[in-house]
């Protein structure tokens, strides 16, 4: 069964229900979320013999293109990431109890040794110009985590919706 969600105005989907993971809709988010932030879906993708990536995808209609505001701004898109990342290695460690009924199958089942991660931001209506300078700030705020993971360098991306579109994340 394939679903299909709107989030900051995109149409998201449609997706194999057993390769995606809304963690906001979540009982886990649910019981966990005092002070937490999360993007918006979990997806795990991968083709025929294939190594599964997981995508933590985090949905914007507009963003601050410099200064402090930026600054913030992608602090707060990485402190999403992250914790989307960390609920989910929690999860598959069975440290939260209802991840192993919330997760769908293919999240549970992925290598998670083999799997690469891309934690990606989608700005609605972006133009085109903005997405390098974006994607070098949200790199550079995503450092840590992707070298204390050992990520791939280009695991961060920063797209529009026309991108998006490209990447069969939105229709």
């Amino acid at each position: 069964m394939s679903i299909e969600f709107i989030e900051s105005e995109m149409r998201f989907g449609p997706f194999q229900e057993e390769n995606c993971f809304r963690i906001e809709q979540s009982g886990l988010y649910r019981r966990i979320q005092d002070g937490l932030k999360i993007p918006e879906f979990v997806l795990l993708r991968s083709q025929p013999g294939d190594i599964a990536s997981v995508w933590i995808v985090e949905a914007k209609t507009s963003v601050p293109r410099e200064g402090e505001r930026l600054n913030q701004y992608m602090g707060e898109i990485r402190e999403k990431l992250t914790n989307a990342i960390q609920i989910i290695f929690a999860g598959r460690l069975l440290r939260h109890p209802e991840a192993i009924h919330e997760f769908p199958r293919a999240l549970q089942e992925f290598d998670l040794q083999a799997a690469g991660f891309k934690c990606v931001l989608v700005i609605n209506g972006a133009p085109k110009q903005y997405m390098a300078p974006l994607q070098s700030a949200l790199a550079k705020e995503m450092g840590t985590i992707v070298k204390t993971l050992g990520l791939d360098p280009d695991s961060v991306a920063v797209i529009n919706d026309e991108q998006a579109r490209n990447y069969r994340l939105i229709v």
